[in-house]
């Protein structure tokens, strides 16, 4: 909630000088590498077995972005009943709850 800005300029903004041969941000790229090697080690470790590393890799970061662009962008006025916060535990509980469960 405190680094919208910061979120906003780092992931979601576009690039105003995006050259091909730049292949996105290097911390970007980082950061996947890192998500990546996580959930090999937890592969390792017999959880998330038969799911493709990579499509995984993809959905976590996918279903992160997801949240935090959501709140950068004040998208959850349409949530009546539960306030910013209690949106973003919960919601992250249930993800968490569903990673648990494969």
């Amino acid at each position: 909630q405190e680094n919208k800005d910061y979120y906003n300029l780092m992931f979601i903004v576009e690039e105003p000088t995006k050259m091909p041969e730049d292949g996105g941000f290097k911390i970007a790229q980082e950061a996947i590498d890192r998500l990546a090697s996580v959930v090999k080690a937890c592969q390792q470790q017999g959880r998330f077995k038969d799911m493709d590393t990579e499509d995984l890799t993809f959905m976590i970061l996918s279903a992160m972005h997801g949240i935090c662009a959501l709140f950068c962008k004040d998208r959850t006025t349409s949530f009546v009943n539960k306030t910013n916060e209690e949106l973003m535990h919960n919601g992250y509980e249930c993800f968490v709850a569903l990673l648990e469960k494969s």
